[in-house]
Protein backbone atom coordinates (compact mmCIF):
# COMPACT_ATOMS: atom_id res chain seq x y z
CA UNK A 1 0.00 0.00 0.00
CA UNK A 2 1.18 3.57 -0.75
CA UNK A 3 1.76 6.18 1.69
CA UNK A 4 -0.49 8.78 1.46
CA UNK A 5 2.18 11.22 2.33
CA UNK A 6 4.43 9.96 -0.64
CA UNK A 7 1.75 10.25 -3.23
CA UNK A 8 0.44 13.71 -2.38
CA UNK A 9 4.05 15.30 -2.50
CA UNK A 10 4.52 13.15 -5.66
CA UNK A 11 1.28 15.22 -6.86
CA UNK A 12 2.28 18.30 -5.53
CA UNK A 13 5.29 18.01 -7.54
CA UNK A 14 3.72 17.04 -10.84
CA UNK A 15 2.59 20.80 -10.69
CA UNK A 16 6.11 21.67 -10.90
CA UNK A 17 7.39 20.06 -13.24
CA UNK A 18 4.18 20.86 -15.89
CA UNK A 19 5.16 24.07 -14.67
CA UNK A 20 2.42 25.71 -12.78
CA UNK A 21 2.45 27.25 -9.60
CA UNK A 22 0.33 26.63 -6.67
CA UNK A 23 -0.80 30.29 -5.13
CA UNK A 24 -3.84 31.88 -3.56
CA UNK A 25 -5.94 34.63 -4.63
CA UNK A 26 -8.46 37.16 -3.28
CA UNK A 27 -11.94 36.00 -4.68
CA UNK A 28 -13.69 38.10 -6.71
CA UNK A 29 -17.72 38.60 -6.37
CA UNK A 30 -20.25 40.91 -6.79
CA UNK A 31 -22.18 42.93 -3.47
CA UNK A 32 -25.27 43.47 -5.73
CA UNK A 33 -26.81 40.34 -7.70
CA UNK A 34 -30.22 40.56 -9.84
CA UNK A 35 -32.46 37.37 -10.34
CA UNK A 36 -31.65 36.01 -13.90
CA UNK A 37 -35.04 34.46 -15.28
CA UNK A 38 -33.36 31.29 -17.19
CA UNK A 39 -30.63 29.25 -15.22
CA UNK A 40 -27.21 29.35 -15.61
CA UNK A 41 -24.68 26.68 -16.14
CA UNK A 42 -21.36 27.39 -13.66
CA UNK A 43 -18.20 25.16 -14.49
CA UNK A 44 -16.31 24.32 -11.09
CA UNK A 45 -12.68 22.75 -11.85
CA UNK A 46 -11.11 21.14 -9.17
CA UNK A 47 -7.17 22.22 -9.56
CA UNK A 48 -4.56 23.62 -6.83
CA UNK A 49 -3.50 26.28 -9.48
CA UNK A 50 -6.43 28.45 -9.17
CA UNK A 51 -8.47 30.41 -7.46
CA UNK A 52 -7.80 29.13 -4.12
CA UNK A 53 -8.15 30.80 -0.94
CA UNK A 54 -7.05 30.88 2.91
CA UNK A 55 -8.14 33.55 5.07
CA UNK A 56 -11.40 35.46 5.49
CA UNK A 57 -10.01 39.09 3.49
CA UNK A 58 -9.02 36.40 0.59
CA UNK A 59 -12.24 34.12 0.78
CA UNK A 60 -14.72 37.38 0.85
CA UNK A 61 -12.61 39.61 -0.58
CA UNK A 62 -12.28 42.34 1.83
CA UNK A 63 -16.26 41.79 2.79
CA UNK A 64 -15.22 40.45 6.43
CA UNK A 65 -18.95 41.13 8.02
CA UNK A 66 -20.03 37.22 6.91
CA UNK A 67 -23.69 35.61 6.89
CA UNK A 68 -23.73 34.43 10.31
CA UNK A 69 -25.56 31.88 10.31
CA UNK A 70 -24.47 31.23 6.73
CA UNK A 71 -21.09 31.71 5.05
CA UNK A 72 -19.04 31.05 8.71
CA UNK A 73 -16.89 28.28 7.86
CA UNK A 74 -14.70 28.32 10.42
CA UNK A 75 -11.24 29.16 11.75
CA UNK A 76 -9.22 28.87 8.19
CA UNK A 77 -7.00 26.17 8.95
CA UNK A 78 -6.88 25.05 6.09
CA UNK A 79 -7.25 26.71 2.14
CA UNK A 80 -10.23 26.48 -0.12
CA UNK A 81 -11.59 27.09 -3.29
CA UNK A 82 -13.06 30.17 -3.55
CA UNK A 83 -16.99 30.14 -2.47
CA UNK A 84 -19.77 30.16 -4.78
CA UNK A 85 -23.43 31.73 -4.93
CA UNK A 86 -25.92 30.14 -6.87
CA UNK A 87 -29.45 30.92 -7.71
CA UNK A 88 -31.76 27.44 -7.14
CA UNK A 89 -32.11 26.07 -10.34
CA UNK A 90 -28.73 26.78 -11.82
CA UNK A 91 -26.90 23.88 -13.64
CA UNK A 92 -23.48 22.96 -12.12
CA UNK A 93 -20.53 21.33 -13.69
CA UNK A 94 -17.75 19.55 -13.03
CA UNK A 95 -14.03 18.79 -14.31
CA UNK A 96 -10.74 17.55 -12.59
CA UNK A 97 -7.45 19.60 -14.29
CA UNK A 98 -5.29 16.60 -16.29
CA UNK A 99 -2.91 15.70 -13.14
CA UNK A 100 -6.17 15.52 -10.76
CA UNK A 101 -8.01 13.18 -13.41
CA UNK A 102 -5.23 10.95 -13.81
CA UNK A 103 -4.83 10.64 -10.45
CA UNK A 104 -8.24 9.66 -9.61
CA UNK A 105 -10.97 11.77 -7.31
CA UNK A 106 -13.75 11.48 -6.30
CA UNK A 107 -16.68 14.10 -5.97
CA UNK A 108 -18.51 13.71 -2.01
CA UNK A 109 -20.71 15.96 -0.47
CA UNK A 110 -19.85 16.75 3.14
CA UNK A 111 -21.42 18.34 6.46
CA UNK A 112 -20.46 21.64 7.86
CA UNK A 113 -17.94 20.41 10.55
CA UNK A 114 -16.51 17.77 7.81
CA UNK A 115 -15.71 20.82 5.60
CA UNK A 116 -14.31 22.55 8.48
CA UNK A 117 -11.87 20.12 9.89
CA UNK A 118 -11.77 18.13 6.40
CA UNK A 119 -12.70 14.76 8.59
CA UNK A 120 -13.07 12.80 5.85
CA UNK A 121 -12.28 8.89 6.34
CA UNK A 122 -14.15 6.35 3.53
CA UNK A 123 -16.89 8.44 2.44
CA UNK A 124 -20.33 6.76 2.34
CA UNK A 125 -22.32 6.11 -0.70
CA UNK A 126 -24.94 8.32 -0.33
CA UNK A 127 -22.09 11.31 -0.21
CA UNK A 128 -20.63 9.80 -3.46
CA UNK A 129 -21.60 12.71 -6.21
CA UNK A 130 -20.58 10.68 -9.22
CA UNK A 131 -20.21 6.88 -8.91
CA UNK A 132 -16.91 7.08 -10.64
CA UNK A 133 -13.95 9.33 -10.27
CA UNK A 134 -14.34 12.78 -12.49
CA UNK A 135 -13.45 12.41 -15.82
CA UNK A 136 -14.08 14.94 -18.35
CA UNK A 137 -17.04 17.38 -17.28
CA UNK A 138 -19.66 15.95 -15.56
CA UNK A 139 -23.60 17.30 -14.74
CA UNK A 140 -24.28 17.45 -10.97
CA UNK A 141 -28.21 16.56 -10.47
CA UNK A 142 -29.79 19.18 -8.87
CA UNK A 143 -30.70 16.68 -5.61
CA UNK A 144 -27.10 17.59 -4.42
CA UNK A 145 -27.65 21.64 -4.83
CA UNK A 146 -30.16 22.02 -2.23
CA UNK A 147 -31.42 25.39 -0.87
CA UNK A 148 -28.60 27.11 1.34
CA UNK A 149 -25.18 26.00 2.00
CA UNK A 150 -23.72 23.19 0.58
CA UNK A 151 -20.29 21.84 0.98
CA UNK A 152 -18.04 19.46 -1.08
CA UNK A 153 -14.71 18.23 -1.27
CA UNK A 154 -12.36 15.30 -3.23
CA UNK A 155 -11.32 12.30 -2.16
CA UNK A 156 -8.72 9.88 -3.34
CA UNK A 157 -9.56 6.65 -1.67
CA UNK A 158 -10.70 8.06 1.57
CA UNK A 159 -7.42 10.07 1.99
CA UNK A 160 -8.58 13.75 3.28
CA UNK A 161 -5.18 15.68 2.21
CA UNK A 162 -6.77 16.56 -0.87
CA UNK A 163 -9.04 18.66 1.40
CA UNK A 164 -6.44 20.17 3.61
CA UNK A 165 -4.68 21.61 0.24
CA UNK A 166 -7.59 23.22 -0.69
CA UNK A 167 -9.76 20.87 -2.33
CA UNK A 168 -12.85 21.77 -0.55
CA UNK A 169 -15.78 24.38 -1.63
CA UNK A 170 -19.23 26.05 -0.05
CA UNK A 171 -21.59 26.65 -2.57
CA UNK A 172 -24.95 28.76 -1.34
CA UNK A 173 -28.08 28.09 -3.43
CA UNK A 174 -30.36 31.15 -2.69
CA UNK A 175 -34.08 30.91 -3.73
CA UNK A 176 -36.12 33.55 -4.50
CA UNK A 177 -39.12 35.17 -2.98
CA UNK A 178 -40.18 37.93 -5.27
CA UNK A 179 -43.62 36.48 -6.72
CA UNK A 180 -46.49 35.62 -4.24
CA UNK A 181 -47.22 33.18 -7.69
CA UNK A 182 -45.53 32.10 -10.79
CA UNK A 183 -48.14 33.66 -12.82
CA UNK A 184 -47.39 37.17 -11.31
CA UNK A 185 -44.37 39.22 -13.06
CA UNK A 186 -41.18 39.45 -10.39
CA UNK A 187 -42.00 42.42 -7.76
CA UNK A 188 -45.21 42.94 -9.40
CA UNK A 189 -43.21 44.88 -11.85
CA UNK A 190 -42.62 47.67 -9.58
CA UNK A 191 -39.08 46.22 -8.59
CA UNK A 192 -35.69 44.36 -9.03
CA UNK A 193 -35.41 41.31 -7.53
CA UNK A 194 -32.01 40.92 -6.03
CA UNK A 195 -29.71 39.19 -3.30
CA UNK A 196 -26.30 40.82 -1.54
CA UNK A 197 -23.79 39.47 -0.17
CA UNK A 198 -25.10 38.83 3.02
CA UNK A 199 -28.34 37.86 2.08
CA UNK A 200 -29.77 34.10 1.78
CA UNK A 201 -32.36 34.45 -0.74
CA UNK A 202 -33.46 36.96 -3.49
CA UNK A 203 -35.86 39.82 -2.40
CA UNK A 204 -37.64 42.76 -3.97
CA UNK A 205 -35.93 46.29 -4.21
CA UNK A 206 -38.92 48.32 -4.92
CA UNK A 207 -38.72 51.61 -7.14
CA UNK A 208 -39.92 54.42 -5.64
CA UNK A 209 -43.64 54.78 -5.06
CA UNK A 210 -43.89 51.24 -4.36
CA UNK A 211 -43.32 49.21 -1.05
CA UNK A 212 -44.49 45.54 0.25
CA UNK A 213 -42.85 42.43 -0.08
CA UNK A 214 -43.71 42.23 -3.84
CA UNK A 215 -43.73 45.48 -4.32
CA UNK A 216 -47.94 45.30 -4.60
CA UNK A 217 -48.45 48.59 -2.77
CA UNK A 218 -48.06 51.85 -4.55
CA UNK A 219 -48.13 55.18 -2.21
CA UNK A 220 -50.16 57.61 -3.94
CA UNK A 221 -49.15 60.54 -1.98
CA UNK A 222 -45.68 60.04 -1.91
CA UNK A 223 -44.94 63.67 -4.06
CA UNK A 224 -48.30 65.44 -2.00
CA UNK A 225 -50.48 65.90 -4.99
CA UNK A 226 -53.32 67.61 -2.97
CA UNK A 227 -53.19 71.18 -3.07
CA UNK A 228 -54.48 73.65 -1.24
CA UNK A 229 -54.23 72.03 2.59
CA UNK A 230 -56.29 69.06 0.91
CA UNK A 231 -55.50 65.83 2.80
CA UNK A 232 -54.42 62.69 0.68
CA UNK A 233 -55.16 58.74 0.98
CA UNK A 234 -53.06 56.55 -0.72
CA UNK A 235 -54.81 53.23 -2.70
CA UNK A 236 -52.10 50.77 -1.96
CA UNK A 237 -52.58 48.32 -3.88
CA UNK A 238 -50.76 48.08 -7.62
CA UNK A 239 -52.47 45.70 -9.38
CA UNK A 240 -55.35 47.80 -10.34
CA UNK A 241 -55.52 50.66 -13.17
CA UNK A 242 -57.77 52.98 -10.89
CA UNK A 243 -55.89 56.23 -9.89
CA UNK A 244 -53.52 55.63 -6.91
CA UNK A 245 -55.33 58.59 -4.38
CA UNK A 246 -57.95 60.42 -3.27
CA UNK A 247 -58.11 64.38 -2.06
CA UNK A 248 -59.75 64.89 0.79
CA UNK A 249 -60.81 68.85 0.20
CA UNK A 250 -61.72 71.18 3.19
CA UNK A 251 -63.90 74.16 1.62
CA UNK A 252 -63.81 77.02 0.23
CA UNK A 253 -61.90 74.27 -2.09
CA UNK A 254 -64.13 71.87 -4.15
CA UNK A 255 -63.55 69.91 -6.72
CA UNK A 256 -64.38 67.64 -9.77
CA UNK A 257 -63.99 64.52 -11.41
CA UNK A 258 -60.60 64.22 -13.74
CA UNK A 259 -60.20 68.26 -12.93
CA UNK A 260 -56.32 69.19 -11.96
CA UNK A 261 -56.93 71.26 -9.18
CA UNK A 262 -59.80 72.22 -6.47
CA UNK A 263 -61.26 75.60 -7.43
CA UNK A 264 -62.56 78.03 -4.39
CA UNK A 265 -66.17 77.87 -3.82
CA UNK A 266 -67.56 80.22 -1.56
CA UNK A 267 -70.74 78.83 -1.29
CA UNK A 268 -69.66 75.38 0.12
CA UNK A 269 -70.67 75.99 3.81
CA UNK A 270 -67.64 74.75 4.70
CA UNK A 271 -68.92 71.28 4.02
CA UNK A 272 -66.02 68.91 3.96
CA UNK A 273 -65.98 67.27 -0.05
CA UNK A 274 -63.97 63.61 -0.72
CA UNK A 275 -62.51 64.15 -4.14
CA UNK A 276 -61.89 60.67 -6.24
CA UNK A 277 -59.57 59.80 -8.86
CA UNK A 278 -56.83 62.04 -9.56
CA UNK A 279 -57.71 65.39 -7.95
CA UNK A 280 -55.68 67.96 -6.29
CA UNK A 281 -57.18 70.47 -3.83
Amino acid sequence: MRNPDLVIIALLLSYVIDGTVYSQVTCRRATSREWHTQPKNISVRWTLMENTCSSLTQCWSRQTETNGHLWTTGPYHFPQLCPLEFQLGDVMFVSADRTLEQYGIHLIIVSKEEFENCLILEPQKEQLVFANSINGTLRVETKWLKTGMNYFTVVHRGSSHLCRLGLRIALLVKPQHCQSSPLLRLCSGNGECRTTFKDDSFSCQCHKHFSGRYCENIDGCYEQPCLNGGTCLSKRTAYTDLPPYECLCSSPFTGKRNIDECSSNPSSNQVTVIIRFYIKC
